[in-house]
């Protein structure tokens, strides 16, 4: 249905006596169509080169920042050039800078890295930035971090560089935080002090003992967190705060020296070796209602002597969820069949049965053989 002169001039009055906030509104949701039915042509062929020229085509009529706020919202640096150039747009055009929410910069494949005072002067006009990503930065000092990491709501530093205050400091400015694979630099001078920071999501996994070592001493200055999820954290870490606001916890090849399993918990996620069971089984109190999974390497000749007892732990817990995987580890194929044929196999999946009893039977039992297991353990 087409529009009289008339009946648009009368709609274009009403539209422009909007807020100008409403108007933006209505505008990014225009954008937002527009780009699917662009998308759908250039799929088809019907129009060629880049979405982001095409959907520019239409800058006046749409308003150019607005634009700018839905192409830029989330924006993923891998090259030196576009990283330079944006660094260098920032700070003079104030619709780029007020655009970007998410921003992911990679420099692992960039001859030469980030230039972080750069850097620092663009991360002063991204006011909007809520999430932050870093792969393979190097990070100089903490005060310049902490200016980093204001008003964020999550950063991931991955391949990384940097020292024990510097990830401190990057710890306690965001309340969702992911670090793996990082190079931990100079001494490690820790801090007994708790980070002042509440969190909602801690996921940490380190790939050598130095970095498993210095995510063990930051997570003894945590307070509170909802969510942890963890991998080749060195054996005996502790929380500095309490267990209380923890609703979810997984602990991939390194366990606590202590854990309080609350009714409140929701999820239980663990996997170790089978020689460290019995450091598992006084975390397992009557009063856990957690799902519960557990993967349990089992390395050729291993004594399967602590099956009992934790099962008579798990037996007692009220949770109704539990999965039990076995991992036949370091084996091959053939030695995987000759488990099966040695009874080895059946005596894992019917362990639960201690003394005639079925011990946890609704538990889901497996045995397998996992492949490509070949990150950090710090068992």
């Amino acid at each position: 249905m087409s529009l009289s002169c008339g009946r648009a001039s009368s709609c274009f009055h009403r539209y422009m006596d909007l807020a100008v906030e409403l108007r933006q509104e209505i505008s990014m949701y225009a954008v937002h169509a527009l780009l699917d039915d662009l998308r759908v042509q250039l799929e088809c062929g019907r129009i060629h080169g880049t979405l982001s020229a095409a959907i520019y085509k239409y800058a006046g009529a749409l308003e150019l920042n607005v634009i700018r706020r839905v192409l830029l919202s989330s924006v993923v640096f891998a090259e030196d050039h576009h990283l330079r150039m944006f660094l260098r747009d920032v700070p003079v055009y104030n619709g780029i800078a007020s655009a970007v929410v998410v921003l992911n910069i990679d420099v692992k494949t960039m001859r030469g890295g980030l230039n972080w005072k750069d850097f620092l002067v663009a991360r002063r006009y991204m006011r909007r930035l809520d999430e932050l990503a870093f792969s393979g930065v190097i990070i100089p000092d903490n005060k310049s971090m902490r200016t980093v990491v204001a008003g964020l709501q999550h950063l991931s530093l991955i391949y990384c560089t940097l020292g024990y205050q510097e990830l401190a400091a990057a710890l306690d400015g965001v309340p969702s935080f992911n670090a793996r694979d990082n190079t931990i630099t100079g001494t490690v001078n820790h801090v007994h002090q708790l980070l002042s920071q509440d969190f909602q999501h801690i996921e940490l996994a380190a790939m050598s003992s130095q970095e498993s070592f210095a995510y063990s001493l930051i997570l003894s200055r945590v307070n509170r967190t909802q969510h942890l999820s963890l991998r080749g954290i060195r054996s005996g870490w502790s929380l500095g705060g309490n267990w209380d606001s923890v609703e979810s916890c997984a602990c991939l090849y390194g366990l606590p020296l202590r854990m309080n399993i609350h009714p409140r918990m929701k999820t239980l996620l663990f996997a170790l070796s089978i020689v460290s069971l019995n450091a598992l089984v006084p975390f397992l109190k009557p009063i856990c209602r957690a799902d519960i999974m557990l993967t349990i390497d089992v390395p050729i000749g291993s004594s399967l002597g602590g099956l009992p007892a934790f099962w008579e732990a798990l037996d007692k817990c009220e949770t109704e969820n539990v999965r039990v995987v076995f991992n036949l580890d370091g084996r091959d194929h053939v030695d995987f069949v000759a488990d099966h044929f040695s009874g080895l196999y059946n005596m894992l999946a019917e362990s639960n049965v201690v003394g005639g009893n079925t011990l946890c039977a609704h538990a889901i039992i497996s045995v397998v053989r996992l492949e490509g297991l070949d990150f950090y353990r710090s068992e």
